[in-house]
């Protein structure tokens, strides 16, 4: 079953679940690769409204972010991304 049929208006298959609201009425939903735009979707309306974009401040050696984990009342969050850096040096002359 997708997660556009599951009976959840304003849902789409490419939303990836967060968390319910505290006060159980609306659902915290990611979208997109970067930035990350989370929305509050109102369970009743299906209405979706940007929460928040998050990206980390620096993308040198991303490869991925995952959807933030958010307290019960919205008001924080943490994400995790994994990043690869390498140093390449280049020795000329050694004998």
């Amino acid at each position: 079953m997708s997660l556009s049929s599951a009976g959840l208006p304003g849902l789409d298959d490419q939303d990836a679940l967060i968390r319910f609201s505290a006060d159980g009425n609306s659902l915290y939903v990611a979208q997109g690769d970067l930035p990350i735009k989370v929305y509050r979707l109102d369970l009743a309306t299906g209405r979706r409204e940007l929460w928040k974009e998050i990206v980390p401040s620096d993308l040198a050696g991303l490869l991925y972010v995952r959807p933030p984990n958010l307290s019960a009342d919205g008001k924080s969050y943490a994400y995790e991304y994994f990043r690869v850096l390498h140093q390449l040096f280049l020795v000329e002359g050694l004998k």
